[in-house]
């Protein structure tokens, strides 16, 4: 899967937590790709801590206002991950 076919799974979700139990919690909304990934939204946020997308990958947090750039590193964790290896 290209970067381009990556970005193009994008859809939003008002609810991340539904991803992990499929029941809407406390979660924030987000972007999610492949519908298993996903990228935390802090644009409803009036004071967003430090940008308006958070990526969590194993123990790092990335916040950042760069979306791409933020799409660019989980991408390239599932790469890494052999998520496309099939």
């Amino acid at each position: 899967m290209t970067f381009e076919e990556f970005q193009a799974s994008r859809a939003p979700i008002s609810d991340v937590d539904e991803l992990f139990d499929g029941e809407p919690g406390s979660g924030s909304p987000g972007l999610t790709y492949l519908r298993d990934s996903h990228i935390d939204s802090y644009i409803e946020l009036v004071a967003a801590p430090c940008g308006l997308w958070l990526l969590v990958l194993g123990n790092m947090q990335y916040c950042d206002n760069d979306l791409e750039k933020l799409e660019k590193e989980l991408y390239n964790w599932l790469v890494d991950e052999g998520v496309f290896n099939d």
